[in-house]
Protein backbone atom coordinates (compact mmCIF):
# COMPACT_ATOMS: atom_id res chain seq x y z
CA UNK A 1 0.00 0.00 0.00
CA UNK A 2 2.93 1.99 0.51
CA UNK A 3 3.68 4.76 3.33
CA UNK A 4 1.01 7.93 3.22
CA UNK A 5 2.10 11.63 3.49
CA UNK A 6 2.50 12.39 7.06
CA UNK A 7 -0.55 14.95 6.82
CA UNK A 8 -2.07 12.38 5.75
CA UNK A 9 -2.44 10.00 8.34
CA UNK A 10 -2.30 12.89 10.85
CA UNK A 11 -5.49 13.83 9.14
CA UNK A 12 -6.78 10.32 9.35
CA UNK A 13 -5.77 9.72 12.55
CA UNK A 14 -7.97 12.47 13.56
CA UNK A 15 -10.68 11.36 12.06
CA UNK A 16 -10.44 8.07 13.77
CA UNK A 17 -10.67 9.31 17.04
CA UNK A 18 -13.52 11.79 16.09
CA UNK A 19 -14.81 8.55 15.34
CA UNK A 20 -14.19 6.42 18.64
CA UNK A 21 -15.18 9.03 20.77
CA UNK A 22 -18.54 8.84 18.55
CA UNK A 23 -18.60 4.93 19.19
CA UNK A 24 -17.29 5.37 22.86
CA UNK A 25 -20.55 7.52 23.33
CA UNK A 26 -22.86 4.91 21.63
CA UNK A 27 -21.58 2.21 24.28
CA UNK A 28 -22.98 4.46 26.47
CA UNK A 29 -26.35 5.08 25.29
CA UNK A 30 -27.09 1.33 24.83
CA UNK A 31 -25.66 0.42 28.05
CA UNK A 32 -28.36 3.29 29.82
CA UNK A 33 -31.38 2.31 27.85
CA UNK A 34 -30.22 -0.76 28.81
CA UNK A 35 -30.70 -0.03 32.63
CA UNK A 36 -33.23 2.01 32.34
CA UNK A 37 -35.27 -0.82 30.43
CA UNK A 38 -34.39 -3.38 33.32
CA UNK A 39 -35.75 -0.37 35.89
CA UNK A 40 -39.12 -0.88 34.67
CA UNK A 41 -39.06 -4.58 33.40
CA UNK A 42 -37.63 -6.34 36.66
CA UNK A 43 -40.27 -4.97 39.25
CA UNK A 44 -42.93 -5.81 36.29
CA UNK A 45 -41.95 -9.41 35.70
CA UNK A 46 -41.70 -10.15 39.53
CA UNK A 47 -45.25 -9.04 40.14
CA UNK A 48 -45.62 -11.59 36.83
CA UNK A 49 -43.84 -14.26 38.70
CA UNK A 50 -45.60 -13.10 42.46
CA UNK A 51 -48.88 -13.04 41.31
CA UNK A 52 -51.23 -15.32 43.62
CA UNK A 53 -53.34 -16.26 40.87
CA UNK A 54 -50.76 -17.59 38.21
CA UNK A 55 -49.58 -20.54 41.21
CA UNK A 56 -53.99 -21.50 41.48
CA UNK A 57 -55.65 -23.36 39.19
CA UNK A 58 -54.72 -23.02 35.35
CA UNK A 59 -56.59 -20.69 33.56
CA UNK A 60 -56.45 -19.21 30.64
CA UNK A 61 -55.45 -15.73 32.47
CA UNK A 62 -52.59 -18.20 34.04
CA UNK A 63 -51.36 -19.34 31.26
CA UNK A 64 -50.98 -15.94 29.12
CA UNK A 65 -49.55 -14.48 32.52
CA UNK A 66 -47.05 -17.13 32.91
CA UNK A 67 -46.02 -16.38 29.07
CA UNK A 68 -45.88 -12.59 29.65
CA UNK A 69 -43.36 -13.57 32.80
CA UNK A 70 -41.36 -15.50 30.22
CA UNK A 71 -41.28 -12.96 27.50
CA UNK A 72 -39.88 -10.37 30.22
CA UNK A 73 -37.64 -12.96 31.56
CA UNK A 74 -35.59 -13.31 27.71
CA UNK A 75 -35.79 -9.48 27.80
CA UNK A 76 -34.01 -9.32 30.72
CA UNK A 77 -31.77 -11.47 29.79
CA UNK A 78 -30.92 -9.86 26.66
CA UNK A 79 -30.93 -6.58 28.72
CA UNK A 80 -28.12 -7.91 30.74
CA UNK A 81 -26.32 -9.42 27.52
CA UNK A 82 -26.46 -5.67 26.42
CA UNK A 83 -24.69 -4.20 29.66
CA UNK A 84 -22.03 -7.06 29.85
CA UNK A 85 -18.89 -5.86 28.47
CA UNK A 86 -17.51 -8.20 25.56
CA UNK A 87 -13.90 -6.83 24.96
CA UNK A 88 -12.20 -8.18 22.87
CA UNK A 89 -8.40 -6.98 20.87
CA UNK A 90 -5.59 -5.45 22.21
CA UNK A 91 -6.35 -2.04 22.18
CA UNK A 92 -7.92 0.26 23.95
CA UNK A 93 -8.92 -0.50 27.32
CA UNK A 94 -7.33 -3.93 26.90
CA UNK A 95 -3.96 -2.52 25.90
CA UNK A 96 -3.25 -1.88 29.33
CA UNK A 97 -5.29 -3.94 31.67
CA UNK A 98 -3.60 -6.48 33.39
CA UNK A 99 -0.09 -4.77 32.28
CA UNK A 100 2.64 -2.96 34.45
CA UNK A 101 3.51 0.53 34.53
CA UNK A 102 6.75 -0.27 32.46
CA UNK A 103 5.33 -2.06 29.83
CA UNK A 104 2.24 0.46 29.43
CA UNK A 105 5.53 3.59 29.44
CA UNK A 106 7.45 1.26 26.64
CA UNK A 107 4.53 0.37 24.76
CA UNK A 108 3.31 3.98 24.27
CA UNK A 109 6.76 5.32 23.51
CA UNK A 110 6.99 2.94 20.64
CA UNK A 111 3.66 3.85 19.31
CA UNK A 112 3.85 7.49 19.91
CA UNK A 113 6.86 7.88 17.67
CA UNK A 114 4.90 5.65 14.71
CA UNK A 115 1.91 7.69 13.30
CA UNK A 116 1.38 4.58 11.10
CA UNK A 117 1.24 2.29 14.02
CA UNK A 118 -0.96 4.90 16.00
CA UNK A 119 -3.27 5.29 13.11
CA UNK A 120 -3.64 1.18 12.96
CA UNK A 121 -3.90 0.48 16.77
CA UNK A 122 -6.69 3.76 16.64
CA UNK A 123 -8.53 1.63 13.38
CA UNK A 124 -8.54 -0.98 15.58
CA UNK A 125 -9.79 0.29 18.38
CA UNK A 126 -12.19 1.89 16.51
CA UNK A 127 -13.72 -1.30 15.04
CA UNK A 128 -13.97 -2.88 18.33
CA UNK A 129 -15.69 -0.56 19.64
CA UNK A 130 -18.36 0.43 17.04
CA UNK A 131 -18.59 -3.50 17.20
CA UNK A 132 -19.36 -3.69 21.23
CA UNK A 133 -21.98 -0.86 20.27
CA UNK A 134 -23.60 -2.64 17.64
CA UNK A 135 -23.88 -5.94 19.03
CA UNK A 136 -25.51 -3.81 22.70
CA UNK A 137 -28.15 -1.92 20.58
CA UNK A 138 -29.43 -5.46 18.77
CA UNK A 139 -29.48 -6.89 22.37
CA UNK A 140 -31.27 -4.03 23.59
CA UNK A 141 -33.86 -4.10 20.34
CA UNK A 142 -34.25 -7.86 21.04
CA UNK A 143 -35.03 -6.79 24.96
CA UNK A 144 -37.83 -4.93 23.48
CA UNK A 145 -39.20 -6.91 20.92
CA UNK A 146 -39.52 -9.33 23.79
CA UNK A 147 -41.34 -6.79 26.17
CA UNK A 148 -43.41 -6.25 22.74
CA UNK A 149 -44.84 -9.56 22.82
CA UNK A 150 -45.30 -9.19 26.49
CA UNK A 151 -47.56 -6.34 26.69
CA UNK A 152 -50.41 -7.75 24.66
CA UNK A 153 -49.93 -11.09 26.75
CA UNK A 154 -50.61 -8.86 30.22
CA UNK A 155 -53.07 -7.36 28.91
CA UNK A 156 -55.10 -10.41 28.28
CA UNK A 157 -53.96 -12.01 31.58
CA UNK A 158 -55.38 -9.27 33.02
CA UNK A 159 -58.84 -9.57 30.86
CA UNK A 160 -58.73 -12.97 31.73
CA UNK A 161 -58.50 -12.53 35.25
CA UNK A 162 -60.95 -10.12 35.75
CA UNK A 163 -63.62 -11.91 33.64
CA UNK A 164 -62.71 -15.29 35.36
CA UNK A 165 -63.55 -13.45 38.96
Amino acid sequence: MGTPPPLDTETALSEVYRQIDHARINVTHADTKAALLAAGAIPITALLLAAPSLTERISVGSVFGWSAAASMLVGIGFLGAAVWPRLAGRTGIRSSAKRSADEIIETTLRVSNDPERQLLDAAEELSMLATLALDKFRRVRAAMACFAVAAPLMAIAAIGFAASG
